[in-house]
């Protein structure tokens, strides 16, 4: 029994933290969470969480690591007009160099400094750079709500699956 608490402990605290690494870019968010899935999967025989489930959870973890690289450039197409490929290369780069220099308040600059620069360079035009480089903001939101929604989506059927157990 004593074992059964601390799995099911341990668990909550991956999912729990991959919540928290949505927000704070020094954790691994979704995989994280998949992680404690995983882990409880494996104790437990896959019995209680099937290996099928266990793969589609993967693949949206999956999903999500490359949604924080893709989402701020997507956004950057999404502005009104299609951005240059200097603005979603810029947008990419940032959110790289962003949590290097700035850590997690950088995931929210860098994009945005990113996609301007980028297509400030090619159009040499201020407010087009700044609509673009706005919409690597509106990317970055966008995929941190499908995070949050991915992580959450993941908790409550691990409860599920506790419950039915």
């Amino acid at each position: 029994m004593l074992n059964q608490i601390g799995l099911f402990l341990m668990t909550l605290t991956l999912l729990v933290a991959g919540l928290v690494g949505v927000i704070l870019p020094f954790l691994p968010d979704v995989p994280l969470a998949w992680l404690g899935l995983f882990i409880y999967s494996a104790a437990t025989g896959f019995e209680v969480i099937t290996w099928q489930w266990l793969v589609f959870w993967g693949v949206l973890a999956l999903f999500a690591f490359v949604l924080d690289f893709l989402g701020p450039a997507v956004g950057t197409m999404g502005s009104g007009k299609k951005a240059s490929k200097w603005a979603i290369i810029g947008a990419i780069l940032g959110t790289i160099g962003g949590i290097i220099v700035f850590g997690p308040l950088g995931i929210l600059i860098g994009p945005l400094v990113g996609a301007f620069v980028g297509e400030y360079m090619v159009e040499r035009n201020y407010k087009e750079a700044l609509l673009k480089s706005y919409g690597a903001f509106k990317g970055y939101v966008t995929a941190v709500l499908i995070k949050v929604t991915i992580v959450l989506a993941m908790l409550v059927y691990f409860f599920v699956v506790l419950a039915r157990g």
